[in-house]
């Protein structure tokens, strides 16, 4: 058997690692509440990035169109600028038709 000096150092000893393991506990949540504010804005990025790339897609061709406007003197050449732009427009079109769609759906379920 032990004896009681022992039994207080053991005693003493849980006391200490309860301690450390609170204030361990407490250092951990601290951490990740920085965490959590450092990478919010990492979401707010990709939502941001998100929303921009149809618009993206749709900029180029435009920007390609109206650069070769000048140049291209004859009638088929500008028909055939202005066809190149009907995919992204269209593309364009789908995703924000199918955001609004989701919109609609997510704020009044009584609509679907």
């Amino acid at each position: 058997m032990l004896g009681r000096q022992e039994l207080k150092l053991l005693e003493l000893e849980k006391r200490a690692l309860l301690a450390q393991s609170s204030l361990n506990r407490l250092t951990l949540q601290a951490e990740l509440q920085n965490l959590g504010a450092v990478s919010s804005w990492a979401g707010e990025a990709s939502r941001a990035s998100r929303g921009l790339s149809p618009l993206l897609t749709f900029l180029g061709p435009v920007s390609r169109f109206l650069l070769a406007r000048g140049r291209s003197a004859s009638w088929i050449g500008r028909l055939i600028q202005a066809a190149s732009l009907i995919v992204p427009v269209y593309r364009l079109w789908k995703t924000f038709a199918a955001r609004r769609k989701e919109t609609r759906e997510g704020q009044d379920p009584a609509a679907a």
